[in-house]
């Protein structure tokens, strides 16, 4: 005996039995197996009631099997809930299941109940094989449980409801009985005409109570008042629907949503006598609600970066179904694959379509594969655009195990893509900066304690890691006091406060020998996701050598400044000295007296030109932004007897040194060069400052025009010592500037200073 008795139930119209069918379609397709089904019970046997479109569904509508017989159907409606069997094969309790002969091992179900609580049969999916992604559908699945449960409630409200109608004739007990007890609501009206035979209004004779459950008031706050009057808000729609119900007394069936209780009902009208009209309605709007939330689930799907393709297993897979989106994604209408208009292989890139076709080509061969995944290729869109897509595809076999078609989920990565690759770039850089780098690297918290350290910094300091992580840098790898007397604890705790000010420092650190060392270091400060400081990573260069070297040099340069001074000092005070006795000497030969003077005012010119080439060579004075013009200006104001023509301005990065370097080349233009004019032209060019000294005198000659700069190279009627533009270079350089000559025309030399802006 079947522990499902089930009393008469009303037949299952066809309207309904094609939603349902949409349904399990609909069902099958989304969550990708071979049959989706709906069965009903009927002891002593279970029937597929409807089963799904698809391909390679074994069962068929209107087959029957014997209950008691070990189905997974008999389980679920003995239990009354859902059952999941991932693999029946692995299963001894399965053993003896009729489904398992037929290859469905895969089963996820719900039972289906009538409005009373009696069992209808089943909803559920059947896979070959373990589907681990259908459980992901489980909440749409109950979905389409309430919908078709919904539908039952319906079917039997609205049975009940024709049945209702005749036994309201019978008699009135039974009327009284049936009207305070069925499920629907129901109301007896009387039509309301205004003066010209228009319904304008109804009034309410009676009601039930699930009338009044429905609409939340009770019995006598209604009775014999009329529409308008309790529910103001009414739609003249209602009126003139039940109008024509009253007065022509033909019958109404309708879904329609009240404004006045947010709801949404199905009603059914009927005049049981001219003038009056009764009503069965029902609260729909969960069943509404339902068939919104599919509709946005569609939506879902069609506004996603995932497509949904059929293909043929014919040349260039022409397309049988493909999703919506398609147009925003490709740019292609969906008319336009399925139409053979686009052919989905003239998409894919031509230089990946090659590897796409070979991957099909070996997953089909293979006789027991279903699905597979390609490596992600390029398609083409309709506009040019090149994206990179992921293509999870299944195979679709007949009962032969040819392969009719393929279903593609095609899903947009190109930003993936992109982000993965340029992370997977950046990491590798980092890899091989840390790894190959022939620096320190380390990282340390805000309190200095040493986080981690690369190779290199390891060997470099004599540690290994045990040694050194989780240690101060105080005291490990950093003096508390420098030799030169500072104290390391101090500065360094200052950097760690204020890293933004020390982006770079140069102290000297102890390796694990003793050794003393001098690292320049360049810090970053690690932040958390607050902006607050929680550590520094800090890329340390050893320059002791460098520092050794500078301290040499500056120690040289002390010497030769002393030097230079003694020279421009006592030899300079003999000079003038010697200068004032040649002045007073009484001689004959005055050609000897103008040759020793000339002797001696060419010595003091080239002291003048040592101090400018120690300006040159070892200025410690700090670079500057100074205006070129005002510089110029100051320089010709030495020249009141040339015409000078100045045109522009630009800050530029100097020091003291420019006047000098300047006034040498407009002196060299009027001693030398005998000019009477110079132009000075001052402009932007090349994000640099560009100064052009043009004048107009006798010019460089040709064969010393390439080593003017040189040292000792001079030129004209007054030779110099040929220091001048030497030192003229060397204060360019010094400023990462250039300086170069060109002929003027008609005549003379063109001197072009190029200095870097401020």
């Amino acid at each position: 005996m079947s522990n499902f008795a089930i009393p008469v139930k009303p037949e299952i119209p066809k309207e309904i039995m094609d939603k349902w069918q949409k349904i399990v379609d609909l069902m099958a397709k989304i969550v990708g197996v071979p049959a989706g089904l709906i069965m009903k019970v009927d002891p002593p046997q279970i029937e597929v009631f409807i089963s799904s479109k698809t391909e390679k569904n074994p069962y068929h509508k209107g087959e029957k099997a014997n209950l008691n017989t070990g189905l997974y159907c008999e389980t679920v409606m003995q239990k009354r809930e859902s059952l999941l069997v991932p693999d029946a094969t692995k299963d001894p309790n399965w053993d003896n299941n009729p489904d398992i002969p037929l290859g469905m091992i895969y089963y996820l179900g719900f039972p289906l109940e009538w409005p009373n609580g009696e069992i209808f049969g089943t909803i559920c999916v059947l896979d070959y094989k373990d589907n681990p992604k259908a459980i992901a559908f489980n909440d749409l699945i109950k979905e389409f449980k309430t919908i078709v449960e919904t539908d039952l409630d319906n079917l039997l409200k609205n049975y009940e409801l024709e049945h209702e109608k005749e036994r309201l004739k019978e008699s009135e007990r039974k009327y009284s009985l049936l009207f305070n007890r069925m499920l629907s609501g129901f109301a007896l009206h009387e039509i309301i005409l205004d003066k010209n035979g228009i319904p304008c209004d109804f009034r309410f004779l009676d009601i039930n109570p699930q009338f009044e459950a429905i609409i939340g008031i009770k019995r006598k706050e209604i009775i014999g008042k009329t529409v308008l009057g309790v529910f103001p808000k009414t739609e003249k729609y209602w009126i003139e629907t039940y109008g024509k119900v009253a007065l022509e007394g033909i019958p109404a069936r309708f879904s329609q949503y009240s404004l006045e209780f947010n709801k949404y009902f199905d009603v059914s009208a009927f005049s049981p006598e001219k003038g009056k009209f009764a009503t069965l309605f029902l609260d729909i709007t969960g069943q509404k609600k339902l068939e919104e939330r599919l509709k946005e689930s569609s939506l879902i799907i069609n506004t996603s970066n995932i497509m949904l393709f059929t293909w043929k297993n014919e040349k260039n897979w022409p397309v049988e179904f493909v999703s919506e989106n398609v147009l925003n994604i490709m740019g292609y209408a969906p008319e336009d694959f399925v139409s053979g208009k686009v052919y989905y292989s003239n998409c894919i890139h031509p230089d990946d379509l090659s590897r796409v076709f070979q991957e099909v080509k070996k997953f089909s061969e293979e006789k027991d594969r279903t699905e597979f995944i390609h490596e992600p290729y390029r398609i083409i869109t309709k506009e040019g655009n090149v994206l990179v897509v992921s293509d999870w595809t299944f195979i679709i076999r007949n009962s032969e195990g040819i392969i009719t078609h393929y279903k593609g989920i095609i899903q947009d990565i190109t930003e993936k893509k992109k982000t993965e690759d340029a992370l997977k770039q950046s990491e590798k850089k980092y890899r091989e900066l840390v790894e190959n780098a022939n620096s320190i690297i380390a990282k340390y918290d805000k309190k200095g304690t040493i986080i981690s350290m690369n190779e290199y910094g390891l060997k470099f300091f004599g540690y290994t890691e045990d040694e050194i992580i989780g240690k101060n840098f105080i005291g490990t790898i950093t003096p508390k006091i420098e030799s030169t007397g500072r104290h390391l604890d101090d500065f360094l705790l200052e950097v760690f406060s204020n890293i933004e000010k020390y982006p770079q420092n140069i102290n000297e650190n102890i390796k694990k020998n003793g050794e003393r060392v001098w690292v320049l270091w360049t810090n970053r400060p690690i932040k958390d996701e607050n902006d607050n400081l929680i550590g520094l990573f800090s890329v340390g260069t050893d320059v002791t050598d460098r520092k050794k070297a500078e301290d040499t040099v500056k120690g040289l340069n002390e010497t030769l400044s002393i030097l230079n001074k003694i020279l421009r000092h006592d030899i300079l005070n003999d000079l003038t000295v010697v200068m004032s006795a040649c002045d007073m000497i009484q001689v004959d030969d005055q050609r000897l007296k103008q040759k020793a003077t000339k002797a001696i005012m060419k010595s003091v010119s080239l002291i003048e030109q040592m101090r400018s080439l120690e300006n040159a060579l070892v200025s410690e004075e700090v670079l500057a932004g100074k205006s070129l013009g005002s510089i110029v200006e100051s320089v010709v104001n030495n020249y009141p007897h040339i015409k000078f023509s100045i045109k522009g301005d630009c800050t530029v990065l100097c020091d003291g040194a420019i006047y000098s370097a300047i006034d040498n080349i407009v002196r060299n233009a009027v001693v030398h060069g005998k000019t009477d004019r110079i132009d000075i032209s001052i402009h932007e060019k090349d994000g640099r400052c560009e100064l052009r000294i043009a004048d107009y005198g006798k010019g460089i000659p040709l064969d010393i025009k390439d080593k003017i700069f040189e040292e000792g190279e001079s030129f004209g009627d007054t030779r110099g010592s040929g220091l001048g533009l030497y030192i003229v270079k060397k204060v360019m350089e010094r400023y990462g500037g250039e300086i170069s000559v060109e002929d003027n025309k008609p005549s003379g030399a063109m001197f072009v200073l190029k200095l870097k802006k401020a």
